[in-house]
């Protein structure tokens, strides 16, 4: 998970081939939470807690928001075992 605002919340993707390391995908999803009449609002209860408890990812540009080295620098990570960088 890349953050979670008062009604949002963000998650980081990415596919590493295991054997090369090389970096195949990456993306990022946003998702708010909705009340009646489609108003934003905060998640349920249950769900922040949750959601709080969540490992976050540390970097959020490692997921399409830097430069072009990103990919290459996840790759090493992945292949080195390395959190999400």
């Amino acid at each position: 998970m890349l953050s979670v605002g008062r009604a949002s919340v963000r998650f980081g993707y990415r596919i590493v081939n295991e054997a090369s390391g090389e970096l195949l995908a990456h993306g990022i999803t946003e998702h708010c939470f909705l009340g009646a009449g489609g108003r934003r609002c905060g998640a349920p209860e249950t769900l922040a807690a949750l959601l709080e408890r969540a490992p976050r990812a540390p970097d959020a540009g490692a997921f399409g928001r830097a430069g072009a080295d990103e990919p290459q620098a996840l790759a090493a990570a992945a292949v080195a075992g390395r959190p999400l960088a």
